[in-house]
């Protein structure tokens, strides 16, 4: 587990992300998790998943790029007069991760 901030998690959240890492990254996405063509598939697999196996009007694969419209709707929840929240831009994450797209 790396280190966040210079704080190093407790063992029991060190034994969290190493079983999360062994979900997601290994049997997920065959242990290329930063392999582009490997994470599309995966993703493309799981989203075909949840839509053979839940019904279609109890689902919702939703874009956060489409804000409150599609969203609200679902819920059948009126809309929210201010802009739909929005952090971590591409820049900030890849901030936060100390790193950039390879």
């Amino acid at each position: 587990v790396s280190k966040l901030k210079g704080v190093r998690p407790p063992p029991h959240i060190q034994e969290m992300v190493a079983i999360g890492t062994e979900m997601i990254e290994a049997r997920i996405f065959a242990g290329k998790i930063t392999d582009f063509d490997v994470a599309l598939v995966a993703y493309r697999q799981r989203t075909a998943g949840m839509r053979a196996a839940i019904a279609p009007d109890r689902l919702l694969v939703f874009d956060v790029a489409e804000g409150w419209a599609p969203l609200c709707h679902f819920l059948d929840v009126p809309t929210p007069d201010f802009p739909f929240p929005h952090a971590n831009t591409t820049e900030e994450f890849w901030q936060l991760v100390q790193g950039g797209p390879h």
